[in-house]
């Protein structure tokens, strides 16, 4: 029973990763700022609401906002507010911080 034990453990650490497993970061987590113009945007309930349009960053080259298009408003939330899955390249956005930008023409 002893041995038992840590080559379960050993076999557990030894399994790979599945994308399934690997959850959304917080998008002011990242070093850098991913490609995800085009990207679709989700609300905290998981309704498609738009797709970005622009990434802001720092002095440092870190995400500080996103704006996406939703109907024909573009729409700014902040990095903290935003999540990013980048095995499905989505993006999750807390709709109650989005700040009005401007009306955009959309074609």
């Amino acid at each position: 029973m002893k041995i038992i034990v840590p080559l379960f453990f050993a076999a557990l650490l030894a399994t790979p990763a599945f994308s399934e497993d690997f959850a959304p970061v917080a998008l002011n987590s990242l070093s850098t700022a991913p490609k995800i113009v085009a990207a679709p945007v989700m609300d905290q309930n998981g309704t498609v609401i738009g797709k970005v349009r622009a990434v802001a960053t720092d002095q440092d080259g870190r995400p500080s906002a996103i704006s996406y298009v939703a109907g024909n408003r573009l729409m700014v939330v902040a990095a903290p507010a935003v999540s990013y899955d980048a095995q499905k390249n989505l993006v999750v956005a807390d709709t109650a911080k989005a700040r009005l930008g401007q009306e955009v023409a959309v074609n």
